[in-house]
């Protein structure tokens, strides 16, 4: 029986058209470090919410800085590579576009005790399912596939 963890991505676009990317705080092995904020939608939780509170507390926006312009049509899933297992089996998603209108200042990626991520950068939407883990890399492509047209039309 395999067990999906209900979760939420986040994708954040600034002025330029460029997506958020932070990268990970933790030594990896791996040479995929960055990613778009993500995370568990907790008990009680609609997946909006868990979007807003997981951008909080992985970046330190809020709806100062950033406006929701677009929810996913689909769950995008993924499965966790049996080395890496813990849990749960994998993911299962629902993603979030946001327009960014604040500055670099506005990001905070120190909210939490632990903080997951140690910076960040912007990037072309496209470059970012070659930065991410290769397990995660088909969602991302679906994701950037799904957003990319709301995105050319984005005005800010």
């Amino acid at each position: 029986m395999s067990k999906y963890r209900d979760a939420v991505g986040i994708m954040i676009i600034n002025s330029q058209k460029k997506v958020f990317l932070a990268y990970r705080a933790w030594t990896q092995t791996s040479k995929y470090h960055w990613q778009m904020p993500q995370g568990g939608i907790d008990a009680g939780e609609t997946p909006e919410q868990a979007a807003w509170r997981e951008m909080y507390e992985e970046t330190g926006l809020t709806r100062d800085e950033c406006q929701l312009v677009y929810e996913s049509q689909n769950w995008y899933t993924y499965d966790i590579p049996l080395k890496e297992k813990r849990k749960i089996d994998g993911e299962r998603q629902r993603w979030f576009l946001f327009s960014f209108h604040g500055t670099n200042k506005n990001v905070n990626l120190h909210i939490q005790k632990k903080p997951e991520f140690i910076r960040f950068r912007w990037a072309i939407p496209q470059k970012a399912p070659f930065l991410i883990v290769p397990f995660k890399r088909q969602v991302y492509d679906q994701v950037v596939a799904e957003f990319l047209p709301i995105i050319e039309k984005m005005t800010f």
